[in-house]
């Protein structure tokens, strides 16, 4: 009786099973990063509002403007949009009055901006946040938030959401994707 030659290597089902793990495994990495995407640019514009916060605050603290410009009243933030504009007063001839506009931020990356405040402050598009010299007190308009009353800058893209947000005596912090005021 003539021996039969054994063939090694693959059946076409062990093939088959191999290339269908692997399109799974390709597929489930795929979801994965484009989730990594959205929270980066959510936090990178959440970073961005938070340290332009900062530095208005920071301005308001020293009362210096740019370019070493004498700063009187206050420093504003101004929201409109995804737009987010600061301001500062200086004093021209003895009154404090002219306004200047040093820095305009733009929201971007498909990440949307909105606005939210504690149930005892009235907060609207046309609103500003003042922190005034020289103790960088927080006021919306001319209303000082106290005790537990928070201003939020929330942003958003395709569910994912993050908060800056802003408390009395000037603490300002990003918080963690989901975490509220």
């Amino acid at each position: 009786m003539p021996e039969k030659k054994r063939v090694k290597g693959f059946t076409l089902i062990e093939l088959l099973m191999a290339m269908a793990m692997t399109a799974i495994m390709i597929g489930v990495v795929l979801v994965s990063l484009s989730g990594a995407k959205t929270n980066r640019d959510v936090d990178g514009e959440a970073a961005k509002i938070l340290s332009a916060l900062r530095e208005v605050q920071n301005y308001s603290l020293t009362g210096r403007g740019l370019g070493g410009v004498r700063a009187c009243g206050q420093f504003r933030v101004s929201l409109s949009g995804t737009t987010f504009s600061t301001y500062y007063s200086y004093k021209t001839s003895g009154t404090c009055e002219a306004v200047e506009s040093p820095m305009t931020y733009v929201v971007g990356n498909g990440v949307t901006l909105s606005f939210a405040r504690d149930s005892g402050i009235a907060f609207g598009v046309d609103d500003f946040l003042n922190f005034t010299i020289p103790n960088g007190v927080v006021k919306l308009d001319a209303t000082e938030l106290s005790g537990s009353q928070w201003v939020r800058f929330q942003l958003t893209k395709s569910g994912v959401s993050e908060n800056v947000c802003v408390y009395p005596f000037g603490r300002i912090e990003q918080k963690p994707i989901g975490m509220a005021c």
